[in-house]
């Protein structure tokens, strides 16, 4: 089932292992039964108290945990211990075997990129719509146009819409068989391809960010102390729901990029 499960420690939930499900306990309420075969993963934010037996009942059913600190900036993604290479690790490799696939391979992220952040701005911006070609500079200016100054708000935004891409991405990319860390843009880092398609898909962050503040309404979801911002509950299933909304727009589009990517790696091996 591709579902997600979203626990947020606003509501101060404890989640324990219940045999095939999760047990999750919420103060003052009845505590609700989630089977395991009904998620394929799972995301934390915030100081959640899960037990070592859920997280176990996790990695057997190969279901990812992504832990957030509550401003997403800060993420873990655990994964079950695998001995064995992914099915496509070492065709995936063949990006980091010279110095000319690895020029093609950063063009090829560059180029997907600004299609994708030009794509964006012809929404916003009618006189974009027959241009071709777009500068990461220019890119910046015009986005700047279509949300706050505050730069400490945006970001708390941007980071939890860029926590959740990064789940999603990570759980297509096991089920494409591609190794989540052979990454070259991001290289020799852990989860560097995760990170690489996120740099490559960032306009899709870009359009929830700017859709989150479209809403006449935002700045009841959020709350300041000093020049730090911070998300209320309500803010964060604002964000959580919008992200839902366009999962399957966002699957397509990291599928298309997975296959774009396995044609790449094709014409590389010739």
């Amino acid at each position: 089932m591709d579902r997600s499960l979203y626990l947020v420690d606003n509501e101060n939930i404890e989640v324990t292992a219940d045999g095939p499900s999760l047990w999750i306990q919420k103060p003052m309420k009845a505590g609700q039964r989630v089977p395991l075969r009904l998620i394929n993963r799972v995301y934390v934010i915030g100081n959640i108290k899960i037990s070592s037996e859920a997280m176990l009942a996790l990695a057997e059913q190969n279901i990812p945990l992504i832990v957030s600190r509550h401003s997403g900036e800060d993420i873990a993604i655990l994964l079950p211990f695998n001995h064995k290479l992914a099915n496509h690790f070492k065709e995936q490799r063949i990006i980091l075997e010279n110095a000319i696939n690895l020029f093609k391979y950063i063009k090829w992220l560059k180029a997907y990129r600004m299609c994708l952040q030009l794509r964006l701005l012809k929404k916003y911006f009618p006189y974009l719509r027959n241009s071709n070609v777009l500068g990461e500079g220019d890119y910046e200016v015009l986005l700047a146009k279509l949300i706050p100054r505050d730069k400490y708000l945006t970001r708390v935004v941007k980071d939890v819409v860029s926590f959740l891409l990064k789940g999603l991405i990570t759980i297509n990319l096991i089920k494409a068989g591609l190794d989540v860390h052979t990454g070259a843009y991001f290289r020799r880092v852990n989860f560097g391809f995760v990170l690489d398609l996120v740099y490559l898909l960032e306009a899709k962050i870009d359009e929830q960010v700017i859709l989150f503040f479209k809403q006449t309404n935002y700045s009841r979801f959020v709350q300041k102390c000093g020049e730090r911002v911070y998300l209320t509950s309500d803010g964060y299933r604002n964000i959580i729901h919008r992200f839902e909304n366009k999962r399957s727009e966002l699957d397509n589009q990291i599928n298309k990029v997975i296959d774009d990517f396995f044609y790449l790696i094709k014409e590389l091996k010739v």
